[in-house]
Order: structure tokens, then C-alpha cells, then sequence
């Protein structure tokens, strides 16, 4: 392995060579086996764990976002250059690639973040340059001779905002690192006083507001982030699935959810990035202190992001591991989130489940009322699913295994894509949101979704009567696809086939 953009392809293509091979080749086509057997046998195929740790090792050697001042001034020049020429938003754009890869003891960082808050100003976004300038301050490490220029720089951001006492405490720091650090005459001293004394305390400024989450008029207390008009039926032909309760009408709230877990989707963009504490849709990017591969929406988002799992994540983002492991991903930010509520060790309390095969037996025995318990028992269709499948998804779990073992130590069928709040809709995450999960798939839906930031809103599409069943869409509908294209997209991701009025009409 040569290069690090060739990882995805390579490893697909090594997955799927290794998941067809195993040592009993006679073996491969038999019915699928419960999850703990189908992991012991990977596990213990020596060849499968020699080639994994050989594959990880090599892509080590290679980390692909590993902080770099040289990378960093590269970008620099770019950046200089595009706001010269008075391209703002590329110049932007430019400056975030250059303190994803800054290393924040070096002066490139701090050189970085000066530099783009000048453009945030010349751009009018003064809330954005007064974060980079705040952090600046915070980091140190710039030239003291330039302390005037930066508290000038945030004076004139607290003023733009508003902020007016906040921006003469600002600019009196200022006037006094210009007496006393500058190192200018004082007549060139006594020229600039008189500009920042002019500075104006006018603000035009508008600041941008996220829209608020609707409240659900009554809260259901079995089904958490579900209206109290909501029931969770089961049955033996559809198993576990909502009705309503009573009549709906027509855009009335029935789920506000916040996901269990959640994790952005691999993005090429640099002007925008998914903060992965909180799920907001950010133009301004602060990346973790370590690597170059996970973004935040501020510095308290970034401190809480590596509170809760970037800390046991970020080796994997510096060879870009999670970007090419697909769902898997979100497999292990659940498994954090569980052992951050301590339920799997609450679980473990009591009777004899001291290994991997009882813990299991014990979860999938009984149904949990917790967070994680409602995870757990989410559908896996693993009965479904080919052996080699089932295979490739044990093997890439125990590359994640042993990647924590060097480190410091189900998702496919109930993931939801999180969409922008913006008109495109395009898919930027993907999160576990165990309430709605319980909703069956129609191709004409009687629900509708949106997302603020990653909380999922779900709303009915026209007037339901009680005692209906409540459906979703999980991708393909009507209107967009033929009935044939649609139920192969559903055999294929979800593993059934779609029974709704328009697929049974053909339409």
C-alpha cells in the first residue's frame, strides 16, 4: 500500500477476498449463524487477524492527517493569493485546510487563525472573526509587537456585534499594547491612536439565529422523542411497529428525536463541515488539536467531542479509518455512548455474564427500558443476510477491536441519513434514532422529516386515523423510482420486500 487515497478501493477489495476464503471453504454457503459464533470463527482464523494487523501497521506507516506546518504554509500561499485577488470565500476555504493540518503549538496556527479572521471581516462575518481571534488569544504563540493589531482586530468584531462594552474593554488593551509592546515611534503611535479612537461603535450586524425545536404537544413516556398520540404495536406478520392512538391531523408532531449516536459523513467541502459534538451545518470550522479529520462548530464543542469519543477515536481519523469503514462507525460511537450510561457493565451485575456469548445471551433475552436496551433489540435481519456479508461486517468489526486494542483498550437496517437544513437536502450524517426506527417503510409515506441540526422531526404528510399505521419512508417512494427499481434498493440495503399499495399495484 502506497498511498492513503487508495485505502477505500484497496480495502473493499481485500474485504471482500478475505470474507470469500475462509479456512473451511465448504462452510461458506451454510445458514448464517448467531453474531458471537459468526465473530469467534473470524477471530480466531489466524490468517484473517495476521492480514488485519498487517493492514493496519502498514496504513500507520502512511497517516494520511497528520498535523504538518509544511502542509500548512503550502495551503498559506493559496490563501494569500486568492485574497489578494479578492476571493474571499476561497481564500476562507483555503485558511480552513490550513489549520486543519496546523499544529496549535506552532505559529502557523496562530498566523492561521489570524489571517482568516481578516477575511472573515472583509466578508462581514464578524461573529466568526471574533471566535478566531478569541481563540487566538487563548492559544498564544503570535508576536507580542503584534498584540495591538489583534485586540484592534477584536474591538472592531465586538462593535460590529453589538458588543459595545465588550469592545471598548477590547480596544483600551489595545492602545495599551500599542504603547507598550508595539515596539513602533511615537509618532507612528500617536497616527494609529487616533484611528482606533475613530473606530466606529456602529453595528449593522445581524446575527444568525437556529431555528428552535418544536415541542411535542404531550410526550410519550414508553417511546422517548414520540408524541403521546403514538403507540408501539407489534404483530407476528410486521413485528414491532407505530399506530396512532387517536386521529391525526395533517402536519401534526409526532417525533422530536435526538439520536442515540451520530456521526457526519466523509465530506469533500471546505467552506462547510458537520460539527461532530452537535450536528450543526458550520461555515466556521475548528478541527481537533490532533488530528485533521474531525470538525466542531467552536472550541466548547470540540472539548465535549473529545470528552465523550473523540479521545478514542482520533488515532483511527489520522489514517482516515472511520471515513472507510462505513456504518461500522457508527457501530463504535454506540458503543461508546452505551459505556458512557454504563449499561453494558449495569448489565453484566448479578448473574454469571463474565464473557462476550453470556453478555449477549443476556441482552437478547430480555427487553431493556434504557437508551442502549432500545438500541440493542433494534432489528439486525441478520437471518437475512449472506454468510460472506455477514462475514466482511466481523471482520471489520475486529479491525475496529484491535485498533482499540493498540490504542488504549448494528446498524445497517436502523440508521437514518441526518440532511441539511438547507434546500438541497443533501445527506451529511448518519445517525441511530431508536423510536422512529419502530416505523415501517412505505413507498408512499403518511409522514414527512426534517432535521434541526441532528434531532429528527418527524410530522404526519395528511390527517391519520386512529388505529393506523404510522409509516416512513426509508429512501425510495413513489414518484422517483419504479416500483421493480424500488424494491431492489429495499431488498438490497434493508432486506425485505416492500408490500405497500403502490409497489403491489405496480406503480
Amino acid at each position: 500500500m502506497t498511498s492513503s487515497t487508495n485505502f477505500t478501493e484497496d480495502y473493499h477489495k481485500w474485504l471482500s477476498s478475505l470474507a470469500e476464503h475462509p479456512k473451511d471453504t465448504t462452510d461458506i454457503n451454510s445458514e448464517p449463524q448467531d453474531e458471537y459464533t459468526i465473530v469467534n470463527e473470524v477471530f480466531n482464523d489466524k490468517q484473517v487477524t495476521c492480514e488485519l494487523i498487517s493492514w493496519l501497521n502498514q496504513f500507520f506507516e502512511c497517516s494520511s492527517k497528520l498535523k504538518s506546518a509544511t502542509i500548512t504554509n503550502e495551503w498559506t500561499s493559496s490563501a494569500k493569493f486568492l485574497y489578494k485577488k479578492k476571493k474571499y470565500e476561497e481564500a476562507i476555504s483555503c485558511y480552513n485546510i490550513c489549520l486543519d493540518y496546523a499544529p496549535r503549538d506552532d505559529l502557523c496556527f496562530a498566523n492561521g487563525l489570524n489571517s482568516r479572521a481578516r477575511v472573515f471581516c472583509d466578508c462581514k462575518k464578524f461573529q466568526e472573526a471574533k471566535n478566531d481571534i478569541e481563540l487566538l488569544l487563548s492559544v498564544g504563540h503570535y508576536p507580542i509587537e503584534k498584540s495591538y493589531k489583534i485586540y484592534s482586530k477584536l474591538a472592531r468584531c465586538h462593535f460590529m456585534t453589538g458588543n459595545i462594552i465588550e469592545g471598548e474593554e477590547a480596544l483600551k488593551k489595545a492602545l495599551e499594547h500599542l504603547i507598550n509592546t508595539s515596539g513602533l515611534s511615537l509618532e507612528e503611535i500617536d497616527i494609529i491612536k487616533l484611528k482606533l479612537s475613530s473606530m466606529s461603535r456602529k453595528s449593522t450586524y445581524v446575527s444568525k439565529k437556529h431555528e428552535l425545536l418544536p415541542l411535542l404537544e404531550k410526550v410519550n413516556t414508553n417511546l422517548n422523542g414520540s408524541s403521546d398520540a403514538l403507540l408501539l404495536a407489534r404483530t407476528e406478520l410486521k413485528g414491532r411497529h407505530i399506530v396512532s392512538k387517536v386521529d391525526l391531523k395533517k402536519d401534526e408532531l409526532l417525533f422530536v428525536e435526538a439520536p442515540f449516536a451520530f456521526v457526519p459523513l466523509p465530506s469533500e467541502s471546505t467552506s462547510a463541515k458537520v460539527c461532530s459534538s452537535c450536528g450543526t451545518l458550520t461555515e466556521y470550522i475548528i478541527v481537533c488539536d490532533k488530528c485533521c479529520d474531525s470538525h466542531y462548530c467552536s472550541e466548547d464543542c470540540r472539548i465535549v467531542g473529545w470528552d465523550c469519543f473523540h479521545q478514542w477515536e482520533c488515532e483511527g481519523s489520522k489514517i482516515s479509518l472511520w471515513s472507510n469503514i462505513g456504518i461500522v462507525h457508527l457501530a463504535f460511537r454506540v458503543v461508546l455512548e452505551a459505556f458512557k450510561t454504563k449499561y453494558s457493565l449495569d448489565a453484566l451485575n448479578g448473574e454469571s455474564k463474565h464473557n462476550a456469548k453470556s453478555l449477549l445471551n443476556h441482552l437478547n433475552s430480555h427487553e431493556h427500558n434504557s437508551k442502549y436496551g432500545k438500541v440493542f433489540h433494534l432489528l439486525t435481519n441478520q437471518d437475512k443476510i449472506s454468510k460472506i456479508d455477514l462475514r466482511k461486517y466481523a471482520i471489520t468489526s475486529i479491525m475496529v477491536f484491535l485498533y482499540l486494542k493498540r490504542h488504549v483498550l448494528q446498524m445497517i437496517c436502523n440508521a437514518s441519513a441526518i440532511s441539511s437544513e438547507k434546500p438541497s437536502d443533501r445527506v451529511v450524517a448518519v445517525g441511530i434514532y431508536p423510536s422512529s426506527s419502530m416505523m415501517n417503510h412505505s413507498c408512499v409515506p403518511n409522514t414527512k422529516n426534517t432535521f434541526n441540526r441532528n434531532v429528527f422531526i418527524v410530522r404526519a404528510e395528511k390527517d391519520i386515523k386512529a388505529g393506523s399505521e404510522i409509516y416512513n419512508c426509508y429512501g425510495p417512494q413513489v414518484g422517483q423510482e419504479s416500483a421493480e427499481e424500488r424494491q431492489e434498493i429495499l431488498r438490497k440495503q434493508y432486506v425485505f420486500d416492500c408490500n405497500c399499495e403502490a409497489c403491489i399495484d405496480g406503480i
